[in-house]
């Protein structure tokens, strides 16, 4: 029974081995991969430079928006979102200073006659 448990401990052993290797080397082959890539990168790029220019101006891409807001009738001007924002808040109250909506509550009672 022993010789078993034994045999058995040592198969186990060499599959938390093998598998513990294939993961390495999964780690490894993605890694240089990455580093290959980089490589191609930079040369396409004649220098790491250009390219540290060219993420960076990708990178602040992602997180910049512009937005067209029209300023007089038939022009444009360029903001941002919040400008656009306020632009829309502006235009809205502006719009209900000029309806005026009614208020709108309880009339007063009128006199009943007796």
């Amino acid at each position: 029974m022993a010789e078993i448990a034994l045999q058995t401990a040592k198969k186990e052993a060499e599959a938390t081995l093998t598998l513990g290797k294939a993961e390495a080397d999964v780690i490894f082959f993605k890694k240089e991969a990455e580093a290959k890539g980089a490589t191609a990168m930079t040369a396409a790029f004649g220098g790491g430079e250009s390219l540290a220019l060219y993420e960076l101006a990708k990178g602040m891409a992602a997180n910049t928006s512009f937005v067209w807001l029209p300023a007089n009738e038939g022009t444009f001007w360029g903001g941002t979102l919040d400008d656009l924002q306020k632009w829309l808040i502006k235009r809205q109250h502006t719009q209900q200073a000029v309806q005026k909506p009614q208020p709108v509550g309880i009339q007063p009672a009128q006199p009943q006659a007796r």
